[in-house]
C-alpha cells in the first residue's frame, strides 16, 4: 500500500473485486456513504449517478462532466484503472477525512487484514492441490491406524545408485538455477519488450513458471534419493512411499505446461469465465495423479492386487499418460519440428513404467538404479536444451501467436 505516491493499477485478477484492498475498503466507505450498501461492483446506472452527485457537491472540479465522472467511477468500481493520487485525496476528504493518508492510517488494520485474505485467495486449481495433498498426507499416515501387512527394511549396497542420484540432482538442480536467475534458460527472452499481444505474452510467462517448476520438482526428487542413499536409510514401505508422493510433482507440472500450450489459459477480461476448461484439465490432471499416488502408496503398505507392485505400475502409467500429452504438444504444426527429434522424448517417458523396479537393487540389482537414473539425466538434458532453444530463437512464442490466432477464429 502506498501513502503518498502513485497507486499502481490492480493486476487483472479472476476474482470478482480487482482493486487493491486500500482502494477496495475506500470504495466500500464511499458506497455506504451515499447509497448505504457496500459493495460497488453492480451498481446500477442511476446509483453510479448518485455517487457522481456526492462528488461534485463536494468538489467541482472532480469531472468536467456527470457524464465523465460515472465512467471514471464504473472503470475504478471494475479494476479497469485506478484514481489518480489527488482523486483519491478528494473522495477521502469527502468522506469527513483529512486525507487519504489519514484514512489508511485509521483502517490499518482492516487493510492487513484484506491483504492477508488476498494473498491466500486461491483458484480453483490451487484447491484442487491442497485438497490433493491433504489426501495424500492422510493416506501416508495409514500405518498410524492399520499395521502394515508386511515390512521388509533392508538396507542394500546402493553405491552406483547414490553415485546417479548425486550427478543427476546436481545437473537438476543447476537447471533450475540457471533456468530462475539467469537469462541462460530464455529469461530474457520470455521478459523482454516485444510486440505479440498481452495474451501471448502473459501464455510465456505461465509456460516459463511452469518450466521452472518442473525443474524445482525434479531436485526435490533427486535430492531426496541422495538423502536416502547417502544416508544409509533402510529401503523400506515408508521410504518407498514418500519417493512415490515426490513423484507426482513433476507430472502435475507436466500436466500444466500441456494445459497452457493446448487451451486459452488466459481470462478475456476481468471475473471472465473464459479459461473454465484450463482449470477443468488441471483438475482431472491432478486429481487422477494424486488417486495414482495413493494405490501406489496403499500397495506399498499393504501389498493389494495379484501383481506384485500393482499401484505401483498404475502410478507409473500415470505418469507416462501425462508426459505423453505435453510431448505430444510439441509435435505441433505451429512448432514445424521433425517428429523423430522428439523421439527421445517418447522414450524418456515409456521408461517411467520402469520406475516400479527402481528399490530392486535388494534383489541382485544393485546397479538397475543407477541405469535409470543415468538414462534419464541424458533424456532430461535433451528435454531441457530442446525447450531452452525453442525460448531463444522465438519458436515458443510464435506457437502461442498462432495458438491465440485460431482459438479468437
Amino acid at each position: 500500500m502506498e501513502k503518498h505516491g502513485k497507486i499502481q493499477k490492480p493486476a487483472v485478477s479472476m476474482k470478482k473485486n480487482t482493486l487493491p484492498p486500500d482502494l477496495d475498503i475506500l470504495c466500500k466507505k464511499l458506497c455506504q456513504q451515499v447509497l448505504n450498501v457496500s459493495e460497488y461492483q453492480n451498481l446500477s446506472g442511476s446509483e453510479v449517478n448518485q455517487v457522481s452527485s456526492f462528488l461534485i457537491r463536494f468538489n467541482q472540479e472532480f469531472s468536467s462532466s456527470r457524464e465523465s465522472l460515472n465512467k471514471s467511477l464504473q472503470n475504478w468500481f471494475l479494476g479497469k484503472n485506478s484514481p489518480s493520487p489527488a482523486k483519491v485525496n478528494q473522495i477521502a476528504q469527502s468522506l469527513g477525512y483529512d486525507s487519504y493518508h489519514e484514512f489508511t492510517l485509521q483502517h490499518r488494520k482492516k487493510i492487513k487484514v484484506a491483504q492477508l485474505q488476498r494473498s491466500i485467495r486461491l483458484n480453483p486449481f490451487q484447491k484442487t492441490l491442497l485438497y490433493c495433498a491433504l489426501a495424500l498426507f492422510a493416506v501416508a499416515m495409514l500405518p498410524g491406524l492399520i499395521p502394515l501387512s508386511e515390512e521388509l527394511v533392508e538396507t542394500p549396497d546402493v553405491q552406483s545408485a547414490l553415485l546417479a542420484s548425486v550427478i543427476q540432482a546436481i545437473v537438476v538442480v543447476l537447471f533450475f538455477v540457471v533456468t530462475h536467475f539467469s537469462d541462460f534458460g530464455g529469461r530474457d527472452q520470455i521478459f523482454a519488450k516485444n510486440n505479440y499481444p498481452p495474451e501471448v505474452n502473459k501464455s510465456l510467462v505461465q509456460f516459463f513458471n511452469g518450466w521452472e517448476m518442473l525443474w524445482l520438482s525434479f531436485s526435490v526428487l533427486y535430492i531426496w534419493f541422495c538423502l536416502l542413499y547417502g544416508l544409509g536409510i533402510p529401503i523400506s514401505p515408508y521410504t518407498q512411499a514418500v519417493s512415490d508422493i515426490i513423484t507426482i510433482f513433476s507430472s502435475v507440472c507436466f500436466a500444466y505446461l500441456f494445459s497452457v500450450m493446448d487451451v486459452q489459459s488466459i481470462p478475456r477480461s476481468p471475473g471472465s469465465n473464459s479459461i473454465r476448461v484450463f482449470y477443468n484439465y488441471l483438475i482431472i490432471f491432478t486429481i487422477g495423479l494424486t488417486i495414482s499416488s495413493m494405490l501406489s502408496v496403499i500397495d506399498r503398505y499393504y501389498h493389494l492386487g495379484a501383481l506384485n507392485g500393482m499401484g505401483t505400475y498404475v502410478l507409473g502409467y500415470a505418469n507416462v499418460i501425462v508426459m505423453l500429452y505435453f510431448f505430444g504438444r510439441l509435435e505441433s504444426h505451429y512448432l514445424n519440428v521433425n517428429r523423430f527429434v522428439l523421439l527421445p522424448l517418447y522414450t524418456y517417458a515409456i521408461i517411467q513404467i520402469a520406475y516400479v523396479l527402481f528399490f530392486e537393487a535388494n534383489t541382485g540389482k544393485a546397479s538397475y538404479a543407477a541405469y535409470i537414473i543415468g538414462m534419464a539425466l541424458i533424456l532430461k538434458g535433451f528435454l531441457y536444451f530442446l525447450i531452452r532453444e525453442w525460448i531463444k530463437d522465438g519458436k515458443l512464442a510464435q506457437y502461442f501467436l498462432k495458438q491465440h490466432e485460431k482459438i479468437k477464429e
